[in-house]
Protein backbone atom coordinates (compact mmCIF):
# COMPACT_ATOMS: atom_id res chain seq x y z
CA UNK A 1 0.00 0.00 0.00
CA UNK A 2 1.64 3.61 -1.14
CA UNK A 3 1.65 6.23 1.63
CA UNK A 4 -0.89 8.44 1.64
CA UNK A 5 -3.51 5.89 0.42
CA UNK A 6 -6.74 6.04 2.28
CA UNK A 7 -5.96 3.14 4.05
CA UNK A 8 -2.67 4.30 5.03
CA UNK A 9 -4.15 7.26 6.51
CA UNK A 10 -7.00 5.49 8.26
CA UNK A 11 -4.44 2.71 10.29
CA UNK A 12 -3.53 6.32 11.83
CA UNK A 13 -6.96 6.29 13.38
CA UNK A 14 -7.23 10.09 12.02
CA UNK A 15 -10.88 11.04 11.16
CA UNK A 16 -10.83 11.42 7.40
CA UNK A 17 -12.93 14.48 6.45
CA UNK A 18 -13.93 15.99 3.40
CA UNK A 19 -10.99 17.48 1.75
CA UNK A 20 -8.74 16.60 4.37
CA UNK A 21 -6.03 15.02 1.77
CA UNK A 22 -5.90 18.38 -0.19
CA UNK A 23 -4.57 20.19 2.88
CA UNK A 24 -0.75 20.01 2.85
CA UNK A 25 0.00 20.56 6.24
CA UNK A 26 -2.04 18.13 7.20
CA UNK A 27 -1.24 15.49 4.62
CA UNK A 28 2.16 16.15 5.52
CA UNK A 29 1.69 15.45 9.40
CA UNK A 30 -0.35 12.19 8.60
CA UNK A 31 2.51 10.67 6.64
CA UNK A 32 5.01 11.36 9.32
CA UNK A 33 2.71 9.56 11.56
CA UNK A 34 2.43 6.90 9.75
CA UNK A 35 6.56 6.42 9.67
CA UNK A 36 6.65 7.23 6.20
CA UNK A 37 10.55 8.36 4.71
CA UNK A 38 11.27 11.83 4.30
CA UNK A 39 11.78 11.68 0.81
CA UNK A 40 8.81 9.69 0.68
CA UNK A 41 6.80 12.57 1.96
CA UNK A 42 8.90 15.23 -0.58
CA UNK A 43 7.69 13.02 -3.50
CA UNK A 44 3.80 12.82 -2.41
CA UNK A 45 3.91 16.78 -1.41
CA UNK A 46 5.52 17.41 -4.97
CA UNK A 47 8.26 18.92 -3.88
CA UNK A 48 11.28 19.74 -6.08
CA UNK A 49 13.78 19.68 -3.04
CA UNK A 50 13.77 17.38 0.29
CA UNK A 51 14.75 20.86 1.37
CA UNK A 52 11.83 22.74 0.84
CA UNK A 53 10.00 19.13 2.45
CA UNK A 54 12.31 19.41 5.51
CA UNK A 55 11.61 23.32 6.13
CA UNK A 56 7.88 22.84 6.17
CA UNK A 57 7.71 19.63 8.19
CA UNK A 58 10.87 19.28 9.60
CA UNK A 59 9.76 20.54 13.23
CA UNK A 60 7.67 17.22 13.02
CA UNK A 61 10.00 14.93 13.17
CA UNK A 62 11.98 15.77 16.10
CA UNK A 63 13.29 12.01 16.13
CA UNK A 64 14.89 12.27 12.99
CA UNK A 65 18.06 13.37 13.95
CA UNK A 66 18.30 11.12 17.31
CA UNK A 67 17.54 8.11 15.31
CA UNK A 68 20.23 8.66 12.91
CA UNK A 69 22.70 9.22 15.26
CA UNK A 70 22.01 5.91 17.04
CA UNK A 71 21.92 4.08 14.09
CA UNK A 72 25.55 5.02 13.16
CA UNK A 73 26.28 4.33 16.97
CA UNK A 74 25.37 1.18 16.48
CA UNK A 75 27.15 1.05 12.82
CA UNK A 76 30.42 1.85 14.57
CA UNK A 77 30.01 -0.09 17.45
CA UNK A 78 29.47 -3.44 15.10
CA UNK A 79 32.13 -3.12 12.72
CA UNK A 80 34.75 -2.27 16.04
CA UNK A 81 33.56 -5.17 17.79
CA UNK A 82 35.64 -8.36 17.26
CA UNK A 83 33.47 -11.57 15.47
CA UNK A 84 31.53 -13.44 17.40
CA UNK A 85 32.34 -16.89 16.12
CA UNK A 86 34.92 -18.16 13.37
CA UNK A 87 35.07 -19.89 10.78
CA UNK A 88 36.65 -23.32 11.10
CA UNK A 89 37.56 -25.79 8.16
CA UNK A 90 37.57 -29.69 8.78
CA UNK A 91 40.58 -31.06 10.18
CA UNK A 92 43.07 -32.80 7.19
CA UNK A 93 41.83 -36.38 7.92
CA UNK A 94 38.20 -35.53 8.38
CA UNK A 95 38.56 -34.09 4.84
CA UNK A 96 36.38 -35.90 2.27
Amino acid sequence: MPFGSADAVRATGKRIGPGLLGQPGTYASLLIATGADPKAIQERLGHASITTTLDRSGHLMPGLADALADALDDAHAAAAAPPSTTARLPAADQRQ
